[in-house]
């Protein structure tokens, strides 16, 4: 697992770590902190020390591949490049992605590509049209790369990039290869503001994108949301692209769109988080006119400037209006099939949450969601989803329960929560009446969840990282941290569907070469079972009945250790399946036996 820290004291300080889950006691991996050297292109001296160019911030969350320890992340410097312009020293390069590959931190894109060519031209040396903004004219380098950058196979990095052109601000996805082709490999245009919406309606044509998000990545293709208009989208939607220059953009789920669960109603918003495995999209999206009005008042915790800033600006109170009718989806990519896993009105109040951030003018300091503008209330909504065996698939999202004040406008005494869903069932992972010592032992004791999150590339085979604070009320004594967790999944009732069952109760292996050995099981209509378990690598023969409630509960050993093994009959997706749950052992496992049809 990758995640952004910042410190206070000790030797790390800020920046980006790794931790590897499965192996306990494992170190601490840095991939880069404050006091990282910022990899080459650098060629400025700082003094003190005589010292290259080093991080002072890092302003996203950074992002690891579904299939490798590779990394991406953004990171603010000192300017890294000196050249001469008229005989004037000249400075660049203070913004950038960048990737981390075994050992190796290499920069994907910088802020680098106006830098000109000297009189003697040595290519990828000592100026960068590689890194130049394609599509725009020559010579022309990125402003910022707002969000986070996403990392799809083959270390290829996805990104958005605001640029300026004409003295216009423009904005578009892209993406980028930095280790092919010697490292010289271009900037690849994906959809910028010059290009034509694919979806337009019959009798609509020549409407361009208006804005971009930064897109999600997996496998060779990335996906991303762009409309006409951003605050207020007529045309527009969600678009799968292959990695491969000048791709051509597929309509995953247009502005306009029929809502899956709805009658005779249709998609007028989307955000801009969206969850892509390879797969399966997973999304939030609006529909109707009915808003509901909040009040927001400006945090008191974070960023001195942020915080001022809003003050003296918004103020407290600042009114905003949220759709009424909003969901959470789910889209399989293979087959175009769209599912609601969940609306407000029935089990949620709001998917959207709202925080103040930017770069206030004139300060230094960054904030998440920074997109070089100045500070100002952003929304947005929490997904991440994941695939199982053959067609299932798990949803993971952020939603509140609760009811409005009509004089205050603010939700009184919400509930807050992690969500796991499918297309038959929705159950709760945490929500703020967790108890915090059941989620770390280290919490205080009495205390509460009081805050939960999770990140869009954050659940990923059946592994879900989240993040949790916990707040005991009467001291305020609080601590929080990162989680992972092997989800188990939501299981809808069944009947006893002969056949046989197959799948994978063992992680998937770092080597893709060495597939883990599989678990099968055939099971007949009176709802007896037989065959063979697989657990850390050991071949178990078993045989039973399943209740009247679909279970079975077995006693097995495994390397002179008790073992105890839950099958479970479900159905996940719409999919038959077996969900067995090891016990015992320094690893428990559980996974997703499919009805071989």
């Amino acid at each position: 697992m990758v995640f952004r820290a910042r410190g206070k004291g000790g030797d790390f300080g800020s920046g980006i770590f790794i931790q590897d889950m499965l192996t306990p006691g494992s170190p601490l991996e840095v991939v880069a902190t404050r006091t990282t050297t910022v990899p080459a292109p650098n060629n400025t001296i700082y003094n003190p020390g005589d010292t290259l160019a080093t991080f002072n911030e890092f302003p996203s969350i950074p992002r690891i591949s579904m299939w490798s320890k590779s990394v991406a992340t953004r990171g603010n410097s000192q300017p890294v490049w000196s050249y001469l312009v008229d005989d004037a020293d000249t400075r660049a390069g203070t913004a950038g992605i960048f990737l981390q590959r075994g050992n190796d931190l290499i920069s994907a894109v910088n802020l680098l590509g106006a830098v000109p060519a000297p009189a003697a031209a040595v290519t990828g040396d000592n100026y960068f049209p590689y890194m130049a903004v394609p599509g725009a004219a020559p010579g022309t380098r990125f402003d910022v790369f707002p969000g986070s950058p996403a990392i799809a196979d083959g270390d290829i990095i996805a990104f958005k990039g605001n640029y300026t052109e004409d003295n216009t601000g423009k904005t578009g996805v892209f993406f980028r290869d930095p280790v092919g082709s010697s490292g010289l490999a271009p900037v690849q245009l994906v959809a910028n503001v010059n290009t034509v919406i694919p979806n337009l309606p019959p009798g609509v044509s020549g409407i361009k994108f208006g804005s971009t998000a930064p897109p999600s990545a997996a496998g060779d293709k990335m996906v991303f949301a762009g409309f006409d208009n951003e605050e207020s989208p007529t045309y527009g939607g969600i678009y799968l692209a292959p990695l491969v220059a000048n791709p051509t953009l597929t309509t995953l789920v247009g502005i306009g769109d029929p809502v899956p669960g709805e009658t005779e109603e249709t998609f007028n918003r989307f955000s801009e988080a969206l969850s892509f495995d390879g797969r399966y999209l997973a999304f939030w999206g609006a529909w109707g006119s009915e808003t509901i009005r909040l009040w927001l008042d400006c945090p008191t915790d974070g960023n001195k400037d942020v915080l001022a800033y809003c003050r003296d600006n918004y103020g407290d109170n600042y009114p905003v209006d949220v759709p009424a009718n909003q969901g959470i989806f789910v889209v399989d990519t293979q087959t175009g099939r769209k599912v609601r896993v969940a609306r407000t009105g029935e089990m949620f109040s709001d998917f959207v949450f709202w925080n103040f951030s930017g770069k206030p003018p004139g300060v230094g300091g960054s904030e998440e969601g920074d997109d070089g503008e100045p500070p100002r209330w952003r929304n947005t909504a929490f997904v991440a989803v994941s695939a199982g065996p053959r067609d299932t698939f798990m949803v993971a999202f952020k939603a509140r329960t609760g009811a409005i004040d009509p004089v205050e406008n603010n939700y009184v005494n919400p509930i807050d929560g992690i969500y796991l869903g499918d297309a038959t069932e929705i159950v709760t992972v945490l929500d703020t009446t967790s108890d915090g010592q059941e989620i770390d032992p280290a919490a205080p004791a009495g205390s509460k969840v009081t805050a939960l999150g999770i990140e869009r590339d954050g659940f990923r085979g059946r592994y879900l990282a989240l993040t949790a604070t916990m707040v005991e009320a009467v001291s305020t004594e609080s601590m929080a941290g990162i989680y992972l967790s092997r989800m188990l999944t939501p299981r809808g009732p069944t009947e006893y569907v002969p056949g046989r069952y197959s799948g994978s109760l063992e992680p998937v292996p770092s080597d893709l070469g060495k597939a883990p050995k599989s678990t099968r099981l055939s099971l007949t209509k009176n709802g007896r079972f037989s065959g063979r378990i697989v657990i850390d690598g050991t071949i178990r023969y078993v045989q039973g009945k399943l209740n009247s409630n679909g279970e079975a509960l077995l006693n097995v050993k495994v390397k002179k250790e008790a073992r105890q093994v839950k099958l479970a009959a479900c159905n996940v997706s719409g999919v038959e399946a077996l969900d067995i749950t090891v016990i015992g052992g320094e690893l428990n496992h559980n996974g997703l036996l499919v009805h071989d049809l």
